[in-house]
């Protein structure tokens, strides 16, 4: 079964070759998944061993959303890159 999305993911990799496309897909998830780590580390563990740095709940609320998102994003791009299994 395709994944929906794959039009766009042509536009950004316009690379045809197989590794190539693997690759970059790894790369942009890997920076989503450092995206997501900043965002965690910034929000609730800087605060924790400064507390010049507070921040609000609201804050920490948008913090943990905006890195959940980001970690989805990750994992999405990864189940692009096909398996054994996945073919």
């Amino acid at each position: 079964m395709p994944l929906p999305g794959k039009g766009m993911l042509r536009r950004v990799l316009p690379t045809p070759l197989p590794k190539h496309t693997e690759e970059r897909l790894k790369l942009m998830a890997g920076g989503l998944q450092n995206i997501a780590l900043a965002v965690v580390v910034g929000a609730f563990l800087t605060p924790l061993l400064n507390p010049a740095f507070a921040i609000s709940l609201g804050g920490k609320v948008l913090a943990g959303v905006t890195a959940g998102i980001a970690e989805l994003l990750a994992l999405y791009l990864l189940g692009l890159i096909p398996t054994s299994e996945n073919p």
